[in-house]
């Protein structure tokens, strides 16, 4: 591939690095379409199509489907690097102008439709590309109808799977699993704050449900052992999120809900229950392990919670939580 090739693509990105949804997606595709025609450079131009992302939508909530669809445009633009340039096209779509020749084109495919198609527990993506080799097969005079013909392409789906029905969390059959450390935190925290009996049964309902949420998140991003992107960070501080809409999909469970969706709004316009929840779970996140770092001891975890009291905690749930840890109460519980 000639250096002059990826050196024009390098600019034409820059002039476009903004990228947009919707219709006016494939106008800066264009563009770059009639510019590569008229640099007489090979080139492959791929539209890509995900399936899966409407279910996704559909089962866990509009904001953490926004995150998916920007994790995909991060995946996919680490993918190309900088061999070339990636537009968003109407619907989930992508399409992918490279200065590579025909005989790339199965290297690229395999490349780009994998970033396109994660898997979680609760969904699963599957990306279907066709192919335009430019100049070769072009219509210079109608770069549109090259975009269409890359589209009619396109294969069935040969990375990833959709399922006609991917899992869902059994909600209530986790619900009543005891013992579960988070729930029994929560419980015992909850009775030291005198919180009623209706409350606090929501309230462990909420606190395992909350977990549930990370059935949207991708395993690859659960499972990741270094440090996660910032795209990868901001879809998986939605997972609350997404356990607020499975909770709000079940009639038993539906009451609970709000407390999981006051997770993100400022402690002091929350209600009890959810900044109890927001302790308790800041605590169990801070000292269990993760792919990508150690637990915490409880001693470091409690102190970073006492120094973030009052900004992000009710200082009153701090101290408790402190109370109930030191007494054993949580323990109880378990047994």
């Amino acid at each position: 591939m000639t250096r002059v090739m990826t050196s024009l693509l390098k600019q034409e990105r820059r002039r476009f690095t903004r990228r947009r949804r919707g219709p006016a997606a494939t106008a800066p595709a264009l563009r770059a379409v009639r510019w590569a025609l008229d640099s007489e450079q090979p080139a492959l131009l791929l539209h890509a199509e995900v399936s899966g992302v409407e279910p996704y939508t559909e089962r866990f909530g509009p904001e953490p489907a926004r995150a998916l669809r920007a994790l995909l445009d991060a995946r996919v633009s680490d993918a190309i690097r900088a061999a070339g340039q990636v537009f968003r096209s109407p619907g989930d779509g992508w399409i992918v102008l490279l200065a590579a020749g025909a005989c790339e084109l199965e290297r690229w495919t395999d490349t780009v439709g994998p970033a396109l198609a994660p898997r979680g527990a609760g969904f699963a993506l599957a990306a279907s590309i066709g192919a335009v080799e430019l100049p070769g097969e072009a219509d210079r005079d109608r770069p549109e109808r090259i975009l269409r013909s890359a589209q009619r392409r396109a294969t069935p789906a040969p990375w990833g799977e959709v399922p006609r029905a991917p899992a869902t969390p059994d909600l209530r059959a986790a619900a009543g699993a005891l013992p579960l450390p988070l729930e029994e935190l929560t419980r015992a925290l909850a009775e030291r704050l005198m919180l009623g009996g209706r409350e606090i049964g929501l309230l462990a309902v909420a606190a395992v449900v909350y977990a549930a949420g990370k059935a949207a998140i991708p395993d690859d991003v659960l499972e990741k052992s270094a440090a996660l992107s910032d795209t990868e960070r901001d879809l998986l501080a939605l997972y609350p999120r997404a356990g607020e809409a499975l909770l709000r999909a079940d009639a038993a469970l539906a009451p609970a809900a709000p407390i999981v969706g006051a997770l993100h709004a400022p402690w002091r316009r929350a209600p009890l229950a959810a900044r109890i929840l927001s302790v308790t779970v800041a605590y169990a996140a801070m000292t269990d392990a993760r792919p990508h770092r150690p637990a915490r001891p409880p001693a470091a975890a409690l102190a970073t919670l006492h120094a973030a009291a009052g900004e992000d905690f009710d200082p009153a749930v701090v101290r408790a939580l402190a109370a109930v840890l030191a007494d054993g109460e949580h323990s109880r519980h378990a047994s």
